[in-house]
């Protein structure tokens, strides 16, 4: 555009020689040209698009001055524009000033996520940036370049970072960042008794049976008792060899029975193979069922409290493990009389009427199992575990002459003492009366004398119930020293006497016992073997290391040599003749996949563990021809 000026003249007039007009004036000549003066700076810096008004200039002429002004500045186009202002009098002196207007862009394009500044992305998933587009004020739609990248197969945070500069040089950017997270896998079942929501489903890592809520990954059963996990690889690892317990508390909801009154647990025993994402794992009085029996089975083998990290770093005890899994199983399926389908299914979804049923009863025992076990929690609170199992056994009932009986089983393990206790229930709704006591049994172990043989004394009281309800007692002293690698155990059992009741029991001297066993366990390779002899009274090594009874204050009258001396003599070795007079004697011999026994009746047994898990037994008469046991 052409900006014109207009301003004010400044005049001076002068005169000489008074008002005689006949006199002739001098000719007056102007050679002086205007001052003319910028308001303002001489530069000026506009921003791209604003208005640009210019302030103009100021001019003194000593006659008279015209100003205008030359140039022109447009603010939608970035550049250096020239302003020059002239002023001129009459005489057509002139000067002139300029000024400079820079028109500028320092506004930075506006840049623009396409999609969520954070973004999430699984391990191993294809990912492709949405990326982002960019405005610029001057330029219009940028380019915009990215910088960074994102390797999903690796766990981690990445950061994309989108730049777009304009033609002036500004700049401008954003950073998205995208998480590489741990691949999840989905496991997910019923917490059925009827179907039950508001309980805590737990895994178990550390297969201590406590839940920990620091370590060990949980979620809540929902409507019609759905439940869902979701694993990283990492915890999917332990998902085969970790129970699976449902703790349903106080004011849960059972579609069945409305709201529960009585807290109790249910689990789901490991299932040792692996799982796939596909897998239902339905929690219910049956499959608890099963997980007590396996528990108090691994237990009794000395395997119990068995972690993930046992199961994951040693393959010869999953398999082993499995194998009892599967046993146990059978047996359940053959005292339900529900195949092992039905014993994991939702018998609810599939009217399975016999299963429900079965699942009523056992939920029972589980809700007094429960209860106890809290009392007997607050009673021990030293306690590493206490089981508490109430349930109903024909095999029981057999032996016990009862019908449709209800018992329960408890074990204590404290620092140096385990408890054990059966008893027969009475069948009232709670279930939480004894009637008598079945058996009851108590060992203490202890640190004793020689502990650079390892020394450990052991005590067990064993109380057992007779068909008159009257009680027998009696006592067994364990003394087991080590030496070179070899265990060496001596046994002494007391004779067990009857007491009327089972608070007169008194078991505590074995000053007599009726009968002595020496045991020496040892490993030549990859075998391991054991070879126990058992001598009553009329037998002359009844008296063999005679000193070595109720030792618990004699540590200073025995000398381990006697002991090494003596039990070494015997032959425990596995293909060593038995010549000695022995009441009876058993040996044996395990490798990774055979177990070989014989004992005192030349009887030999082989039990031969198979790739699928299955095992075969096979008899002999000498240990070198087999046949299959009849």
């Amino acid at each position: 555009m052409r900006l014109f000026y207009p301003f004010a003249f400044a005049f001076l007039l002068t005169a000489c020689g008074g008002n005689d007009s006949s006199s002739s004036a001098p000719e007056v000549t102007d050679t002086i040209a205007p001052v003319i003066t910028l308001t303002g700076d001489i530069q000026i810096t506009v921003q791209y698009g604003d208005t640009y008004v210019d302030a103009g200039v100021t001019a003194f002429d000593n006659v008279d001055v015209t100003v205008i002004v030359d140039g022109e500045v447009d603010t939608f186009t970035v550049g250096s524009y020239k302003l020059t202002f002239t002023a001129t009098d009459s005489s057509g002196n002139s000067s002139s000033a300029t000024r400079t207007i820079n028109v500028v862009d320092t506004i930075p394009p506006v840049i623009t996520l396409t999609d969520d500044s954070e973004i999430a992305v699984e391990f191993g998933d294809k990912y492709v940036d949405a990326g982002a587009f960019a405005i610029d004020n001057v330029d219009g739609v940028v380019t915009v370049t990215g910088d960074g990248e994102v390797n999903t197969s690796s766990v981690g945070s990445y950061k994309l970072t989108f730049t777009a500069t304009d033609s002036s040089g500004n700049s401008s950017s954003v950073t998205r960042t995208v998480t590489v997270l741990e691949k999840l896998t989905a496991i997910s079942g019923k917490v059925i008794d009827g179907y039950v929501s508001g309980a805590t489903v737990w895994l178990d890592y550390n297969g201590n049976g406590k839940f920990d809520a620091q370590t060990e990954p949980s979620t809540m059963s929902g409507e019609a008792g759905d439940y869902k996990f979701e694993f990283t690889d990492e915890q999917k690892e332990c998902l085969p060899y970790s129970t699976m317990y449902v703790d349903v508390p106080v004011g849960a909801v059972d579609a069945d029975t409305g709201i529960v009154t009585d807290a109790y647990q249910m689990a789901l025993p490991p299932s040792i193979d692996t799982l796939s994402d596909d897998d239902l794992r339905h929690i219910s009085p049956l499959t608890s069922s099963i997980w007590g029996v396996l528990r108090s089975q691994l237990q009794g083998s000395g395997k119990g409290n068995l972690s993930c990290s046992d199961l994951m770093g040693d393959i010869t005890l999953r398999e082993e493990i499995k194998s009892v899994v599967e046993g146990v199983i059978l047996n359940a399926v053959s005292h339900y009389n529900l195949s092992e389908k039905q014993m994991f299914a939702d018998f609810i979804l599939d009217d399975n009427s016999a299963a429900y049923d079965v699942a009523q009863d056992i939920v029972k025992g589980l809700k007094a199992a429960y209860k106890h076990t809290l009392d007997l929690d607050e009673q021990y609170p030293d306690a590493t575990e206490v089981r508490v199992v109430v349930y109903q056994s024909t095999e029981n009932d057999e032996r016990y002459s009862l019908d449709s009986a209800w018992y329960r089983d408890i074990v204590i393990f404290l620092e140096n003492k385990t408890l054990i206790e059966d008893v027969k229930l009475k069948d009232t709704g709670a279930l939480d009366q004894v009637d008598y006591v079945l058996t009851k049994l108590e060992r203490v172990d202890s640190p004793w004398g020689y502990q650079e043989y390892n020394g450990v004394l052991s005590t067990r009281n064993d109380i057992y119930v007779n068909d008159d309800l009257t009680y027998r007692c009696g006592v067994i002293e364990m003394i087991i020293l080590e030496k070179d690698d070899i265990t060496y155990e001596i046994d002494n059992s007391s004779p067990t006497q009857n007491f009327p009741t089972i608070e007169s029991c008194s078991t505590d001297v074995i000053d007599s016992p009726y009968e002595r066993s020496f045991r020496i366990s040892y490993s030549v390779e990859d075998s391991n073997y054991f070879g126990v002899f058992f001598f009553r009274d009329d037998k002359d090594d009844f008296n063999s290391l005679s000193a070595w009874v109720n030792v618990d204050n004699k540590v200073d009258e025995l000398n381990p040599i006697d002991v090494f001396t003596y039990m070494n003599s015997l032959p425990y070795k596995f293909d060593s003749v038995v010549e000695i007079d022995a009441s009876y004697w058993r040996k044996r011999k395990t490798d990774d996949d055979v177990q070989i026994d014989t004992n005192n009746d030349n009887e030999w047994v082989r039990t031969t563990k198979l790739e699928d898990n299955t095992h075969t037994t096979e008899c002999s008469d000498d240990g070198i021809n087999w046949d299959s046991c009849s």
